[in-house]
């Protein structure tokens, strides 16, 4: 709304206002329906902002690269990189989020790399990302978040030769996919701070999946409620929109797909029975798995 008054009046009822699907924020941008009367701007029907084709995105500015990293091409752009990537069929992502290794940190590492030194072809031949969350130590409540200490974890890590310690956000290339990683109870967080709840709450990570497309950003909330680095601000942002958006939340495990984009959530590793799960790049599908319970 554009008003030449430094303060403009909205009146929104939850009980004559009309609201589409999505998690309706303080900081999102909406578009509303409704009437101006006497200085108020009384909303009647209340939706979010079409989501954006990255295709179309992408066509508007060409090969440039907006996702991030080094290169100057859009990967999608080199026919190359998607000649290759078809031929990784045995290419997979296995996801486990809120993952309690221990209290002691360096410990809970230690048990960990010492498990997976039992399977040397997996040390060989796989890359270890590590994205912190904001129980981590050493670490504020601010994002994006910082990776975790090398200088706590160098000993440890050195026995895997292909270890990340990547920041909360962070970004994976996959030759032609962009894969973005967030670690946060966001739905939750969203739905505290939201003008009004969904109706249906068994849906609540379909409202969430189609908010964050919509405002092309991770996680639209005011200031106060989900601090962020200003300057950094563009890590959080999701234009043109990936191919893969892991929101690692101990809510319940989902998968979601909007033009061409997932959107999934491997659930709570620790709290849960054991739950994570597995991308295939090559087909651009999800399993939910989980580990026996004995």
């Amino acid at each position: 709304m554009a008003d030449p008054r430094p303060r403009a009046l909205w009146k929104i009822s939850n009980q004559l206002s009309t609201f589409q699907s999505g998690i309706f924020t303080e900081n999102c941008v909406v578009l509303a329906e409704g009437c101006f009367c006497e200085g108020i701007f009384k909303a009647k029907a209340v939706g979010l902002p079409p989501i954006e084709d990255a295709q179309k995105t992408r066509d508007f500015f060409g090969p440039i690269n907006i996702f991030g990293g080094s290169a100057k091409q859009c990967v999608k752009s080199i026919s190359k990189l998607v000649e290759i990537e078809r031929k990784q069929c045995s290419a997979a992502f296995v996801i486990l989020s809120d993952v309690w290794l221990d209290d002691n940190l360096v410990n809970g590492f230690k048990a960990l790399v010492d498990l997976i030194q039992e399977f040397p072809l997996i040390v060989q031949q796989s890359h270890f990302i590590f994205v912190p969350s904001l129980q981590d130590h050493l670490l504020n409540g601010i994002f994006p978040k910082p990776p975790l200490p090398s200088s706590v974890l160098s000993n440890v890590l050195s026995k895997l030769p292909r270890h990340h310690l990547a920041t909360n956000p962070c970004r994976v290339q996959f030759f032609s996919q962009e894969i973005v990683i967030f670690r946060e109870d966001i739905i939750e967080k969203m739905c505290r701070n939201c003008v009004k709840v969904p109706t249906d709450v068994r849906k609540l990570h379909h409202h969430f999946a189609r908010t964050i497309l919509s405002q092309n950003h991770l996680c639209p909330l005011p200031l106060n409620v989900s601090p962020v680095y200003w300057p950094f601000d563009f890590s959080m942002q999701l234009y043109p929109i990936p191919d893969l958006i892991i929101c690692c939340d101990k809510y319940v495990q989902y998968t979601e797909k909007f033009h061409d984009c997932i959107i999934t959530n491997p659930g709570s590793f620790s709290t849960s029975k054991f739950i994570f799960q597995v991308y295939y790049p090559v087909n651009k599908e999800v399993d939910d798995s989980s580990l026996p319970e004995d």
